[in-house]
């Protein structure tokens, strides 16, 4: 990644889910919203480098569960001075995780 990226999404933790696929919608099956469902995973996009395919479902930054508002200044403190990320995200029912390495 750039360093440019890496400032980016260290500044726009929200923005982040949203600009590394073309499309994502929240995902709330029975109730509050629980993550972020990506429903369109362009070739050549960021979302596709890292491995993300469509319908799965981000949930928790660095630990932090994406569905509480709440949770995002904390994220965005923690990606102030991050070195890496982990995204934990489910793929057809089964939790997984995706760690980021930042260039310096």
């Amino acid at each position: 990644m750039t360093e440019e990226l890496v400032d980016w999404i260290r500044d726009n933790p929200e923005e982040y889910i949203v600009e590394v696929a073309a499309e994502v919608e929240e995902y709330a099956p029975t109730g509050p919203t629980i993550g972020y469902k990506f429903t369109s995973v362009p070739s050549g996009s960021l979302a596709s480098e890292l491995g993300i395919q469509v319908d799965d479902i981000v949930v928790d930054i660095d630990g932090y569960d994406v569905g509480d508002m709440d949770n995002w200044a904390p994220i965005n403190s923690s990606l102030s001075t991050a070195t890496s990320v982990t995204v934990g995200y489910e793929r057809n029912g089964i939790s997984s995780q995706l760690t980021i390495e930042f260039e310096d």
